[in-house]
């Protein structure tokens, strides 16, 4: 791709403004992580789009048939401060999670209709409920992996700063600070991810394990 017509470029030209660009410009260079899942999708040609959505309760959304991202305008509003940023690069990197993971999800959904074109060509009765299992499942992982990588990005960017080891506490109060509540909560020790989901401290991350995705 070239380097000026990157989905950042597109983003500009279809009317992107200067905040919401130099919010973007801020969060990948604060988030050496944030900044690596950009470059690989779009190298890969699974990020090709960036657009704005203006509606709706999402605050993004990747479409593998377009390979577009859309990113919500509350998410690209505001100062460019600690939450804002926050904010942002969770949810940008939960979509970018997505686009990665695209070529693997398009493979998993052929596979999956072509099984139910040979279900649907048998005679007699026919019981679909395995393929319907099976896909809602691998849904359901490629959503937990996608919220592991946007938690992680978070951290990445505390790391970046330099300031301190993330820590559990630390970390969940960011991720609750920015409105990114659905996986913590409050305990009388302070803050904390909800029971089944285990951080790591050699990490700090939450690893990417099969209890995390559960």
């Amino acid at each position: 791709m070239n380097d000026k017509d990157t989905p950042f470029h597109r983003f500009q030209r279809a009317g992107g403004n200067e905040q919401q660009l130099l919010l973007l410009g801020t969060a990948l260079r604060e988030s050496p992580q944030l900044s690596s899942m950009s470059t690989r999708a779009r190298d890969a040609g699974d990020f090709t789009w960036l657009s704005l959505l203006d509606s709706g309760t999402r605050s993004g959304q990747y479409s593998g048939y377009y390979r577009e991202i859309g990113l919500h305008s509350d998410v690209l509003k505001g100062p460019i401060n600690q939450k804002n940023l926050d904010l942002l690069t969770n949810v940008f990197a939960h979509e970018l999670s997505h686009a990665l993971d695209r070529r693997e999800m398009s493979d998993f959904s052929n596979a999956i209709e072509r099984d139910a074109y040979d279900l649907a060509a048998r005679p007699g009765p026919r019981d679909a409920t395995n393929l319907v299992r099976e896909y809602i499942d691998k849904g359901r992982v490629q959503e937990s992996r996608a919220e592991i990588a946007g938690v992680n990005a978070v951290a990445d960017r505390m790391r970046n700063e330099g300031s301190e080891t993330v820590t559990e506490s630390a970390l969940t109060k960011r991720l609750l600070d920015s409105g990114s509540s659905e996986l913590v909560y409050t305990s009388e020790d302070g803050f904390r991810f909800k029971p089944g989901i285990r951080f790591d401290p050699a990490s700090q991350s939450v690893p990417v394990t099969p209890e995390n995705i559960e």
